[in-house]
This record gives structure tokens, sequence and C-alpha cells, in this order.
């Protein structure tokens, strides 16, 4: 199935942005990390996550009854690229003491 115009430009735009967080985590650039850095898989793979919801509002696919079973397979990687990301970002704070305004070492909150 060939993808429309805006498809293939939405397509090209979502690569894009893929690429400028991939490069901008990755890359000999100020503030870029190394791939054994929790933090580092955290904008990568939450950046992944919204790719599902293409699926469901192209017409390159077809019907309602061929998009589905694509938008389910995108979903699910999403949930995963999701779940990804936020252990990720558990692991990036996990030997800080106070994680999300709570401090673990003395069951107390920081804020309220």
């Amino acid at each position: 199935m060939a993808l429309g115009l805006a498809d293939g430009l939405l397509f090209l735009v979502v690569l894009g942005c893929l690429a400028a967080v991939i490069v901008g985590m990755l890359g000999p650039v100020q503030g870029g990390m190394k791939l054994d850095t929790a933090f580092t898989w955290h904008p990568i793979l939450m950046s992944f996550m919204v790719l599902g919801r293409w699926a469901y509002v192209t017409d390159s696919l077809g019907d309602k009854a061929k998009q589905r079973p694509v938008h389910r397979a995108l979903m699910v990687l999403a949930a995963l690229f999701a779940i990804g990301g936020y252990v990720a970002i558990f692991l990036a704070h996990r030997k800080i003491p106070s994680f999300f305004g709570y401090n673990f070492k003395t069951h107390k909150r920081l804020a309220g």
C-alpha cells in the first residue's frame, strides 16, 4: 500500500524528530549521554511511544478493519516503550533519596 502525501510527510517528520532526539541524547553534542546511563533511554523510548496513533488516523491502510490490527500492534509497542521510559527514569533516580517529592529514607513528603 502506497502512503499518501500527508502520510508520507508525517512519516518523514516523525523520523526526523526521532533522529533529533537520538542524536541529541547519544551524539557528540553538549549534554549527550552514554547508552549505559538509564536516563538516556527515557526520552528515546517516550519519543517512540507516540507513534501508535498514526495507524488509526491514516487513510493509507484502507478501511478500519485493516487499520485495527496495525493500530493494536503499534499501541502494544507504544505501551511497552512508555513502560520502558518510566522504568528508565525510575532507575536514573533510584539512588536519589528524594524521589518525586518523597524521601524514601525518612518516609516523609518534602512538600505539602
